[in-house]
């Protein structure tokens, strides 16, 4: 949290760039200090219920006429016109969009309002025609403003929430003081209500009543409140949903007010592990500094959208503490050690909450006896899949009954191998009999199966595997808190970091447009703009590397394709010129290539294969620009500090390096048919092929950032371009002298 000098500061900076840009530099979070609560605004503000649904709150200005920008922190700003708001005693209500007020820089870049921020922040410019109402309205004194849910096209949502509001003057500083606000407090909550009889009441509900689609549909839908959520309601209670979005949550689909209430009642009481730090609204799992020492418990929640950085540059002292001298740069680059991303902070907001719930549970997208396999798993399918041992159902019965100290005993079943096949039903079910023309297996990416095949007629296929990924990254965070699992580490596996989901498949980043669209070549759904389809794929990507890198176990790509997280890394960044994140690319380069390093190429008798260190990971050419010789990602890394790049592109070749003179020459698995584990054969004479609109395609011509290029040729081209930009000259000789080795024919 800033102080409010400090602060200030920042809203000014921001104020001023307001007037150089279209959208404003994001401002800080304003500090919340408790008072006297009759005299403060209580935040947040629900605005939730039926359309039309209206809160207020008060405040005192002194000099009405310095406020020229009205600031609100609004979660779930999901359309246009979705918040309305006035001052005082108007008539009229201004309804906000994208035409009539500004995001900060981040939010701008994914679409603004209705983009793919969960948590926005907007600037409602009170200077302009259309907003100048709200500034007439503000009178010296007590004001009273209205926020309003315009909700008559809106059969998905039950409203938003106000995180935070202000007025600002014309230099950015904050008109409203910390003193003027006052914060919710989760601990002191308490049932609405406390008897026996209404808990087990709302219990009951919780699994057995009937639900309605939404407020208006007569709709009457399969599943229960326990199926799209945790089973017993875990996630409610850990995330600090209150007693009102519960309640309201519960009328829209069908529920009295007393039944509501007691289902909010039955969670307010429950025993599950819960979190005095999460809010519903605050990012699962986003990276931040000191998160590893609070208890394994608290890891779900994140370390809050205070710890989103507001532009890449912040990044610098986290991600290298001790400064970037040659010494301090070689403890951070180095194979053996393992970089600890949860505490380093990025500037991308990661998914809340209810973008992990599945917004049509897989119950009501099939038949009943689909439904079953689902969760139980289909049954022997594959011979790595035993009968009757693995999906949902299977391994949480075995969870339970075993407990995790059976399976965490490095014995051949152990807790990682349990774990795969948890997600391995979902998949399995996905692919069930079906195998593509080629013979090939897609899992989550194939667009026909049996399974896919189950869905309700006129239903895109990527709406239905979408949902199932949810409905999977649910479950797979339900295991993951029950049985405290997430603090355990493996004791059969080396590298195992002190807190992850120790297992090797997929588990949240199956949700990602680019793994489930039906375009899946866009990193977008159908029915998404470039910006939201590029954030999500970044943004779930980023997340599954944060819960889990790998643990470095030999593995083809899961639970983290790293080709394709580089590319959603440059992709989110080419939106938008003033939201660059070359530091989160070397975050990611970085940690790829110490997962890269694991057992299968330290036995000097193994291949180096698709499970080990493979050069569509770890290519050098990677370090200079993209496969089409786009540079201007890493050539902001000077603007944060003179000749920065140079020296991140020397370490990380430096680790290549390091890698690859461990290895003998036959380690490598050899052909010239582009196979992207595979070198170039020996005899292989390198070329210049680079084109004007490629420098370094690979060998089918292809310009991807996804593949490797040709590997000789690329380090061919790519060497007097490493001396341009002064990478340091005896890693620049090392490679070579290694490339003269693997290619004697190289000049």
């Amino acid at each position: 949290m800033k102080g409010v000098t400090e602060l200030n500061q920042q809203i000014k900076k921001n104020m001023n760039n307001f007037f150089l840009n279209i959208y404003i530099i994001p401002i800080l979070t304003l500090q919340l200090i408790p008072n006297n609560i009759n005299s403060q605004a209580l935040l947040p503000v629900e605005v939730l219920g039926v359309n039309g649904a209206v809160e207020v709150r008060q405040f005192v200005l002194k000099n009405n006429l310095e406020a020229q920008f009205l600031y609100l922190q609004v979660n779930n700003f999901n359309y246009d016109g979705k918040v309305e708001v006035k001052i005082n005693d108007q008539s009229d209500w201004t309804s906000l969009t994208n035409s009539n007020t500004n995001s900060d820089a981040q939010g701008n870049t994914f679409g603004g309002i209705g983009g793919g921020y969960s948590t926005l922040k907007t600037f409602v410019d009170l200077r302009i025609s259309s907003n100048g109402k709200l500034k007439n309205a503000l009178k010296n004194g007590v004001n009273t403003i209205h926020f309003r849910y315009n909700g008559k096209n809106d059969s998905k949502t039950i409203g938003y929430r106000i995180l935070e509001f202000n007025f600002l003057k014309q230099d950015g500083s904050q008109i409203l003081q910390n003193s003027d606000f006052n914060y919710d407090n989760p601990s002191i909550w308490k049932p609405i209500y406390g008897d026996t009889k209404s808990i087990n009441k709302g219990k009951d509900l919780w699994y057995t009543k009937n639900l309605r689609d939404n407020f208006s549909s007569p709709k009457i839908i399969k599943a229960k409140c326990t199926h799209c959520h945790s089973s017993e309601g875990e996630d409610l209670k850990y995330f600090n949903f209150s007693n009102k979005s519960i309640v309201e949550r519960s009328k829209f689909h069908g529920l009295t007010q007393l039944e509501a209430e007691q289902i909010a009642s039955y969670i307010r009481t429950l025993s599950s592990v819960s979190s005095s730090s999460a809010k519903m609204w605050d990012p699962p799992y986003q990276p931040g500094p000191e998160l590893d020492s609070k208890p394994a418990s608290e890891w779900s929640a994140g370390a809050g959208l205070d710890a989103v950085l507001d532009s890449d540059i912040e990044m610098l002292p986290y991600i290298f503490p001790t400064g970037t001298s040659e010494v301090a740069l070689n403890k951070v680059f180095d194979l053996k050690e393992t970089l600890n991303i949860r505490e380093i902070p990025v500037a991308i907001q990661f998914p809340d909450w209810n973008d992990w719930l599945p917004e049509i549970h897989p119950i009501d997208m099939m038949s009943t006896k689909a439904y079953q396999q689902l969760i139980n798993g289909i049954g022997g399918l594959r011979k790595q899949r035993p009968t009757g041992t693995y999906g949902y159902k299977n391994v949480k019965e075995n969870l339970s009954k075993n407990n995790v100290g059976f399976y965490n005993n490095g014995n051949e079943k152990n807790l990682t191998t349990i774990l795969l096949e948890l997600g391995a039903g979902a998949q399995d079910f996905l692919f069930k009999d079906y195998i593509d023309g080629s013979g090939g297996v897609f899992w989550w990416t194939i667009k026909d199966s049996p399974g896919i095949r189950e869905r309700p007629n006129g239903m895109l296929v990527e709406t239905f595997k979408r949902n199932i990924a949810k409905w999977n990254a649910v479950k797979h965070w339900e295991i993951m808190q029950e049985f405290q699992i997430a603090g355990i580490k493996p004791i059969n596996i080396k590298y195992a970091e002190e807190r992850q989901w120790p297992l090797s498949n997929w588990t949240v980043f199956a949700i990602a447009p680019h793994i489930v669209g039906d375009k899946r070549g866009t990193s977008r759904l159908t029915d998404q703009t470039k910006n939201v389809g590029y954030y999500e794929s970044s943004a779930w990507y980023q997340l599954q590397m944060t819960l889990n890198s790998g643990m470095r176990i030999p593995v083809d790509v899961a639970p983290v394709d790293w080709a394709y997280n580089f590319d959603h890394v440059t992709k989110s960044s080419s939106l938008n010129k003033n939201h660059k994140e070359p530091l989160r690319l070397i975050q990611n380069l970085l940690k790829a290539y110490q997962q890269r390093d694991n057992k299968m190429f330290n036995n000097k008798n193994q291949f180096v294969n698709n499970s080990a260190w493979t050069m569509r990971e770890v290519s050098p050419w990677r370090v200079y620009s993209t496969a089409k010789g786009d540079t201007s990602l890493f050539d902001i890394l000077d603007t944060y500090e003179d000749g920065l790049r140079a020296k991140l592109a020397s370490k990380i070749l430096k680790m290549f390096n390091d890698k690859a003179a461990s290895l003998y020459k036959d380690n490598w698995q050899r052909a010239n048919d582009g196979t992207w584990y595979k070198l170039e054969k020996e005899n292989f004479k390198p070329y210049i092929n680079s084109t004007e609109k490629c420098l370094f395609p690979n060998s089918n011509g292809g310009c991807t950032d996804i593949q490797n290029a040709i590997e000789a040729n690329s380090i061919y081209v790519l060497i007097p371009l490493l001396r341009q930009i002064k990478v340091d000259e005896k890693e620049i000789e090392r490679l070579k002298n290694w490339s003269k080795e693997m290619w004697p024919l190289m000049n």
